[in-house]
């Protein structure tokens, strides 16, 4: 049977925090690769404020099937 691979892409506050994300998701087995790109700078809306600031994004590879576990854990 033929596994579906799927990317996923969020982005974390700090390198830090990018780098314990990306690990956690290997080890619970949630993703098979997890990038961390350079900080974006990000610009956004939040509380009815135009914001910016630096982010680390991560690329997530993960098996399709996984999807909807993946999204709960970054969720929480």
């Amino acid at each position: 049977m033929e596994t579906l691979s799927a990317i996923a892409w969020t982005t974390v506050d700090s390198e830090s925090a990018a780098e314990s994300l990306a690990r956690e998701l290997i080890q619970r087995g949630l993703a098979a690769c997890v990038q961390v790109d350079e900080p974006v700078q990000s610009i956004y809306k939040w509380e009815g404020a135009v914001q910016s600031g630096r982010e680390w994004r991560l690329m997530i590879k993960f098996s399709a099937a996984q999807n909807e576990q993946l999204n709960m854990f970054i969720v929480a």
